[in-house]
């Protein structure tokens, strides 16, 4: 009985063939070796001034501007027995850069004995508190007015306005890195539009 024998060929071919698994096996190996490396060293990832987002962000609106003396309507009133205290307190309001409106004797007949009263809305707190800073010792009284309207009233105390203040300044916030969608802003009065430029009357 006869054996069958591989023949020195196929016995080759066999071999080439293993070696040939081998060295895929190897190089895969080594290829799944490099790119866990590669991520781990961020070869692969994004850029660093790159943010992967699903949508593009909307850039930091600004913040609204401070309130100054501008945009301040203020009506001043004399509440004592000085006469001319009211006109000349509004001028020197008005030399503050505060719109004046109304100049006269308190209409309310408030008996005030400290240096001066402020009357506002509730919607005018930032302008009497504004207001309010131009006089020592002002008190702060709140009514139900419509508008950000504030009365001055002049009192008993009354020597004079406070020294000006020396404004503030605010660093502005840094611009981000990111691109960003501007926000949108609201449409600016058409050029021409009339502004209050109300100066004291000389009563009061």
């Amino acid at each position: 009985m006869g054996y069958l024998t591989e023949s020195p060929t196929w016995k080759q071919r066999r071999r080439r063939r293993q070696r040939v698994t081998m060295a895929v096996i190897v190089l895969l190996v080594v290829a799944v070796g490099v790119v866990a490396y590669g991520y781990r060293e961020q070869w692969f990832g994004p850029p660093e001034d790159d943010v992967v987002v699903g949508t593009v962000p909307t850039c930091p609106t600004a913040s609204p501007a401070p309130l100054t003396a501008a945009d301040v309507h203020v009506n001043v009133y004399n509440s004592t027995s000085r006469s001319g205290l009211a006109a000349s307190v509004a001028k020197a309001l008005h030399a503050r850069s505060f719109v004046v409106e109304t100049v006269a004797n308190d209409p309310l007949h408030a008996d005030v004995k400290a240096t001066a009263l402020v009357r506002f809305g509730p919607d005018g707190a930032k302008a009497a508190a504004l207001v309010q800073a131009q006089v020592a010792k002002a008190v702060m009284k709140q009514d139900t007015r419509k508008g950000a309207g504030v009365d001055l009233v002049l009192g008993q105390a009354f020597r004079g306005l406070a020294a000006p203040s020396t404004p503030t300044t605010t660093t502005p916030a840094p611009t981000p890195s990111v691109r960003c969608t501007p926000a949108a802003t609201p449409s600016s009065p058409a050029p021409g539009t009339p502004s209050d430029t109300s100066s004291p009357s000389p009563s009061g």
